[in-house]
């Protein structure tokens, strides 16, 4: 935002928690030959250097294997083992749209969270003008996803 004058000029990539920004797109200053979506170009190498590493979860916390939360076993003081639940991985995903779907490794990233078990919260972009998004769909569609439609109405409930 263009403090300035008020005026949307981009996104921008931030990680949690340690909030590392970058580029996602502007409306000028980026190269004529970057993809476009509405008025805005889009920074692909900028997403994916800092979205990408963030959407990797590591192996102990695959939870694709079991169907279910895996349980560790741990040494207490007196040698008796104690089974414990492994805490779900959970990620927030804003947004799955247009913009981040340029990048051609995303979308299996996403795929791989959701085989893996991993919980998501997110946004998914809605149909313009009758145009669907596949993937979107695909995502919709899948086995572990519940879709709540927000709209200006019910946004803030």
């Amino acid at each position: 935002l263009d403090k300035k004058n008020n005026v949307r000029i981009g996104f921008d990539v931030v990680t949690v928690p340690d909030g590392k920004r970058g580029i996602l797109s502007r409306v000028e200053g980026l190269p004529s030959n970057y993809p476009k979506t509405g008025k805005y170009r889009v920074d692909v190498e900028s997403f994916e250097r800092l979205a990408l590493p963030s959407l990797c979860v590591p192996p102990e916390d695959d939870l694709a294997s079991t169907g279910e939360t895996k349980r560790k076993i741990h040494n207490n003081n007196n040698n008796n083992n104690k089974k414990e639940d492994k805490k779900p991985v959970i990620l927030i995903l804003d947004e799955i749209g247009r913009m981040e779907l340029h990048s051609k490794e995303f979308p299996q990233h996403v795929r791989d969270l959701l085989s893996k078990g991993v919980r998501l919260v997110g946004a998914l972009t809605a149909p313009r003008y009758g145009h669907r998004v596949p993937f979107c769909d695909e995502i919709a569609a899948h086995d572990s996803v519940q879709v709540h439609n927000l709209t200006k109405k019910t946004r803030d409930d």
